[in-house]
């Protein structure tokens, strides 16, 4: 190990690429220094002029991406300043970054550097302004699957008002053709952040899958006789976690806490905030229908505390008709297009406890856990009739092919086209769903480790 990294900085400090970087970065939270301005600081010099460039100014976007010399495939990282002189994330790849970084932050056995985004950038601000009160936060939750995020941004563009909103992409995938494509978004300010406890930046350790975790499907007496780490704590079917499924729930769980509770921009914003992923598709008029429904909630609704503008449908029957529906919330029906306010996020943290250690690895099933389990009152949900918002992956994280149906997203396009004379309508009609006798759910597993149960509860303490 020590060789490699002395391999590392030699490599570096002789890298004409690494000689010519602005002397000074913030990288996704790393100050990270040229390897000749730190020799110049060891020999007193103060960096040589060469290395104490200007940084540019806000106006520029990008400064030249370097080329890690030590990688075996070649990889990129650019940086964009903001205003404050701190630049937005990009991930390091391996012990050449750590050669160059001066961070005090501990050593990972992991390949790539864990990252924690200090100070992420809300691009396009000076076109469209700052974040306002009675403008819109999106929360979109971003995995790998970019034909899809193409298409979901593409609906984004054609919504009315979205030049007021503000789009959060929360990744928990480092990729740069995702990162490309969200920085060529023009119609509206945008925002990357990025989960710092990933499979992709832990692949050997946890929260990622340890070579000493169990199997999954291993008997837990077997488990105890080979002393893998989590042998005392399978799930409540017998199972011990995958990481590829608890990683999801760790995400929006961290997203959550990142926008509600640590992003200055929306500190002030007490309006509601819609969450999304990156296969959903929306109508044209699904930010005025958010502002309808808000209007009307207050009204008929005080009670309601989550909008829902998706629903899963077999027909679409319902756009001539202009329905809302109060109901209670359940997690299968309304969990796509959810959109809630700071309030109702303080309830659901103070119930943290639940969450964190619900024996499901869906987020949304724990959150139907702290709603049936924790609050005084069960969640009531104020959602349309009448779609705003539309699932479009036809494969997700229970798949393990990759594909992509065009056939499905032609079908949502070719049904708002042939329902458009019904958008936008004036008011909501509203009825009310029967209440039904409250079920107890066992929850589907995937979630008995007590290392995600405190991994879970770190983020809402801040502990990340």
């Amino acid at each position: 190990m020590e060789a490699e990294e002395n391999r590392d900085v030699a490599v570096s400090a002789d890298d004409s690429r690494v000689r010519s970087a602005v002397d000074l970065h913030c990288v996704r939270g790393f100050y990270v220094r040229s390897k000749q301005s730190q020799n110049d600081d060891r020999r007193g010099a103060g960096g040589t002029p060469e290395n104490r460039r200007r940084v540019p100014e806000a106006g520029h976007r990008h400064v030249p991406a370097y080329t890690c010399p030590t990688c075996p495939t070649t990889r990129r990282y650019k940086y964009w300043p903001s205003r404050t002189g701190c630049w937005t994330p990009t991930i390091p790849c391996c012990n050449w970054f750590r050669s160059v970084c001066t961070s005090t932050w501990s050593r990972y056995p992991s390949a790539i550097v864990p990252i924690r985004p200090f100070c992420p950038v809300v691009f396009n601000e000076d076109v469209y302004g700052p974040l306002q009160n009675d403008s819109l936060v999106i929360v979109i939750q971003v995995h790998t699957r970019i034909m899809y995020l193409r298409h979901t941004i593409v609906s984004l563009a054609r919504a009315r008002g979205i030049e007021n909103a503000l789009l959060i992409f929360s990744h928990d995938h480092y990729d740069e053709q995702i990162n490309e494509l969200i920085q060529m978004i023009d119609f509206c300010k945008t925002m990357q952040i990025f989960y710092p406890y990933s499979i992709q930046t832990h692949p050997d350790s946890f929260p990622g899958e340890s070579p000493d975790d169990c199997p999954r499907d291993i008997p837990k007496s077997e488990a105890i006789k080979r002393k893998c780490i989590n042998a005392m704590h399978p799930d409540q079917y017998g199972h011990y976690r995958e990481a590829k499924f608890t990683q999801t729930k760790h995400h929006w769980w961290w997203k959550a806490n990142r926008v509600f509770n640590e992003l200055d921009v929306v500190n002030n914003y007490s309006g509601p905030i819609l969450f999304l992923e990156d296969d959903h598709y929306v109508a044209e008029d699904f930010i005025y229908m958010l502002k309808l429904m808000e209007k009307s909630c207050s009204i008929v609704c005080p009670q309601c505390s989550i909008l829902s503008l998706g629903t899963y449908l077999k027909t679409y029957n319902f756009y001539g008709e202009a329905k809302a529906e109060i109901s209670q919330w359940i997690s299968s029906k309304h969990n796509m297009g959810m959109a809630y306010n700071r309030t109702v996020w303080k309830q659901i943290v103070k119930c943290a406890g639940t969450f964190c250690k619900y024996d499901d690895y869906n987020w949304d099933w724990s959150l139907q856990g702290v709603s049936n389990n924790c609050l005084s009152h069960e969640f009531k949900v104020f959602v349309l009739k009448a779609p705003r918002v539309f699932h479009i992956g036809e494969c997700g994280v229970h798949h393990k092919k990759s594909c992509f149906d065009m056939a499905l997203i032609a079908k949502v396009q070719k049904l708002l086209s042939s329902v458009y004379k019904y958008l936008y309508p004036d008011k909501l009609e509203v009825t009310y769903a029967p209440i039904k006798k409250k079920v107890l759910r066992k929850g589907n597993g995937g979630w008995g480790d007590v290392r995600d149960h405190e991994l879970c509860m770190r983020m809402v303490n801040h502990q990340w």
